[in-house]
């Protein structure tokens, strides 16, 4: 819903905000992106059509807010001692259709939406492993046809106002769009 064009898309590695894209096209304002359509299957690690775009890497700590676009230092801060990025909880409010999986335990019960407001309903292929970079448990998504789907439901939409999406990735390999 940003005035300006370049305000409505953010996106930030480590930290640090990316303010160069090749293409560089943002969305016209006030445009419905496909998150906010609950009728859409979302998945979350794997594309549905196209294995190209699909992740080979670790996932951890997904977290979507509904209703607020926030910068990098609400889910992480760089470490004194080793210069590195490090995710800490997000302890802020979700939104109506916000929540987090924080996929921290072996058994998979880690598919619980700490918010209540979701569950992954549908889980293909990524194994839970433990990452000692990261200090926890971590999805390891192999890039063929692993993902999360988030269950289609008729809970409300959501919103077409701000949003943010973040999560703990360590990427294997890959270029391009899916990567």
């Amino acid at each position: 819903t940003q005035g300006v064009s370049t305000d409505r898309v953010k996106m930030y590695v480590n930290g640090d905000q990316l303010t160069s894209f090749s293409p560089a096209n943002y969305p016209p304002q006030n445009t419905q992106l496909l998150v906010s359509k609950i009728s859409l299957e979302h998945r979350f690690g794997g594309h549905s059509t196209v294995t190209a775009r699909n992740l080979t890497g670790y996932m951890s700590n997904y977290t979507l807010v509904n209703g607020l676009q926030l910068d990098a230092s609400y889910f992480g801060y760089t470490d004194r001692e080793t210069g590195q990025w490090k995710p800490k909880k997000y302890t802020g409010d979700f939104g109506i259709n916000g929540f987090h999986l924080p996929m921290e335990n072996a058994d998979f019960a880690w598919n619980a939406d700490t918010t209540q407001n979701y569950d992954i309903h549908t889980i293909v292929g990524p194994t839970n492993v433990y990452d000692a970079d990261y200090g926890g448990r971590v999805l390891n998504f192999d890039g063929t046809n692993d993902y999360l789907r988030l269950q289609d439901d008729a809970r409300t939409p959501i919103t077409n106002s701000s949003f943010t999406i973040a999560a703990w990735l360590n990427l294997k390999s890959g270029t391009g769009y899916g990567s």
